[in-house]
This record gives structure tokens, C-alpha cells and sequence, in this order.
């Protein structure tokens, strides 16, 4: 027998009369609106007698904007018009940096639903990045696709990489980087990069060791939904625990998802469809996926390495596991008779 689960369970007689209420996307990054999202969402589908808006900064707001198209009670606006009046008519949920939760032990989800719904956790049943509908369908039209264009034209596998990184200590080592680039070269795979500066919370410049040549390089040319297009029609999408690689999330695309400081169980993406390789450093690494383990270490904010040697990052320089993983999406998968996905 089916059960179809509702939330929440209303008593008889609750009272669900029309109210205002205000969701703000402050103080994270890609990968924490996206998380928090979730939430938001379960709020608008459970809850329709709310009126909600969304506060979401410009850069990101393409993307709630096509999550909540659908619900007539989401109203998605500009970050920058919120104003103190907003939050004397409704009750204003505002992440703040002095009074933030103690995030380490908890999935980004799960720190949404405590964040805007007081609700701890995540519904089992309601816990699935929100996937992104009607890409956008002109997005080749414009000449920095150009290169693109032709490679989709000529029905060439292509492969996103995503290099720019938000900390030192999140990061793909640029030895790593550049090999796996010309193994998807030699594999007749397209490498095409993604990233936006002003996307990065925290500003890095990156190491002049990267080696960009035969790529196509679309880094601070797009949008925030244009890249979100170009990952959904990519093989598949590789980097470190970065914003992008949730945004890919919202697709099926398949992913190949490097951790530094928090490992798979706090930060693995949650979707329904499409295949997610993880790669992490060496179990004899001690110190890895430190985070979560030192949850009330005072004065460090983890944004650099408490130990100031990033032994986790170079604990992803190992090309082999990258070589498997691009192995197993690109030649087991694509050239068998049942594929992860096609484009």
C-alpha cells in the first residue's frame, strides 16, 4: 500500500490564515544558498497559505527564480531591497555572521531547515537539491559560446572543470589539475572551464600553474544560469568542494567531487538522479576532514589550514583516482549499452 506522506501534519483546526515571512540568502556562498534552498522550498509547497519572499544577492538570483517559477506564493527579489521596514511588517529570517549555528556537525541542508524553519532535520522524504527546469534555451547564441557550439555540433564528449576555489585549503592542486586535463584531452575529451571571480566569497588568485592551453575557457563569461546550462549538457563536471559542483547538482550530470576539510557525509550534494564519484584524501591522512572533527575550536574559522600546511589538499594530488573516475564515466559507461546518461 502506497502512504503518500504531507507535511507538516496539520491538526483538525489549526489555524493556516495568509502571513508574510521573509527568507534571506546572506553570509554563504553557492553551495550554502543552494543547500538552504531546500528548505525554503518545503516551506512554499507545505505552507501555501505563506506569503514569501526571498531576498537572494544578483548574482545568484537566476537561480531561485527558476526553482520557485512554479509557486504562486514565492516572490524572488534583489538582496539590496530589503530594507528595515521589510523586517518590522514579517517575520525576517536572516542568517547573521555574529550569530551563525555551529554548522560542523550538520549538512548544508540540514543547517537550512534549522536556519529558516527552526526544524531539525532535513524531512527524509524532502531532502533533494531542487532540480533546475527550462534551461535557458538561447545560451549558444551569444560568441563566447562559439567554441562550444562547435564541439556539441560535432557530437564531442566535453568535460567541465571548475577551478577557481573560495579558500586555499579548498582547493584542486594545479599538478592534479593539469593531468587530468591532458588525460581528457587524450581521451578525446573536451575540457571546458567554468568559474566566475566575483562568484567566490573569498577572493584567490589562482596559481600560475594551471595550465589553461586546449581548453575551452569560459571564466568570467557567464552567468550563473548559463553555467548552469553548460553543466547540464556537459559528460560530466570535475573539481573540489566548490559552489559549482552544487550548482551541477540541480542536474543529472554526473560529477566527480574532490574533498579537502569536510568529507562525503557532511557535504556530498543529495539528488535524486545522476552519478556522483567521490574522491578524498588518504585514509592515513590524520588530520583530514578536520571541520568536523574539531566542532568547538575556538578562534579559527577554517578558512585557511589550522595546521598551515593543507596536507588534505595534497592529499588529491594522487592522479589515480581521478584517472578511475573519469575512466569509469567516460569509457564503462559511455561506450555500454546502458549509459549513466545521455546528453
Amino acid at each position: 500500500m502506497l502512504v503518500d506522506i504531507k507535511a507538516p501534519w496539520y491538526r483538525e483546526g489549526t489555524v493556516t490564515e495568509k502571513k508574510a515571512v521573509n527568507f534571506v540568502l546572506n553570509h554563504g556562498g553557492i553551495g550554502d544558498y543552494i543547500c538552504w534552498l531546500v528548505c525554503m522550498e518545503w516551506t512554499a509547497k507545505y505552507h501555501p497559505h505563506l506569503d514569501i519572499q526571498i531576498f537572494s544577492p544578483k548574482f545568484f538570483i537566476e537561480i531561485p527564480k527558476n526553482v520557485f517559477a512554479k509557486y504562486e506564493n514565492v516572490k524572488v527579489v534583489d538582496k539590496a531591497a530589503l530594507t528595515d521596514q521589510h523586517c518590522k511588517d514579517a517575520p525576517t529570517f536572516i542568517p547573521s555572521k555574529d550569530a551563525t549555528l555551529n554548522c560542523t556537525g550538520a549538512n548544508l541542508v540540514d543547517l537550512g531547515f534549522a536556519y529558516y524553519a527552526n526544524k531539525q532535520f532535513a524531512p527524509e522524504y524532502f531532502n533533494n537539491y531542487p532540480k533546475l527546469e527550462q534551461m535557458p534555451p538561447h545560451i549558444l547564441e551569444d560568441e563566447r559560446f562559439n567554441e562550444l557550439e562547435a564541439v556539441i555540433k560535432s557530437n564531442y564528449k566535453f568535460a567541465v572543470l571548475t577551478p577557481y576555489y573560495t579558500n586555499s585549503n579548498r582547493k584542486m592542486p594545479p599538478k592534479v589539475f593539469n593531468e587530468i586535463k591532458d588525460y581528457l584531452i587524450e581521451l578525446k575529451v573536451v575540457p571546458v572551464l567554468l568559474g566566475q571571480e566575483s562568484w567566490v566569497e573569498r577572493r584567490q588568485q589562482l596559481d600560475e600553474e594551471y595550465d589553461f592551453s586546449k581548453c575551452i575557457n569560459l571564466l568570467n563569461k557567464t552567468s550563473l544560469m548559463q553555467a548552469a546550462a553548460v553543466m547540464d549538457i556537459a559528460d560530466m563536471v570535475i573539481g573540489v568542494d566548490n559552489g559549482l559542483l552544487h550548482l551541477a547538482a540541480m542536474t543529472e550530470t554526473p560529477i566527480v567531487f574532490g574533498y579537502t576539510v569536510i568529507g562525503p557525509e557532511y557535504r556530498m550534494p543529495r539528488r535524486e538522479k545522476g552519478a556522483i564519484i567521490n574522491v578524498e584524501p588518504p585514509k592515513e591522512l590524520k588530520c583530514r576532514y578536520c571541520l568536523p572533527q574539531m566542532r568547538f575550536h575556538f578562534n579559527h574559522n577554517f578558512n585557511t589550514c589550522v595546521y598551515k600546511d593543507d596536507l588534505c589538499v595534497q592529499g588529491l594530488e594522487d592522479f589515480v583516482p581521478w584517472k578511475r573516475a573519469i575512466n569509469y564515466l567516460v569509457k564503462e559507461n559511455y561506450e555500454s549499452s546502458n549509459p549513466i546518461r545521455e546528453r
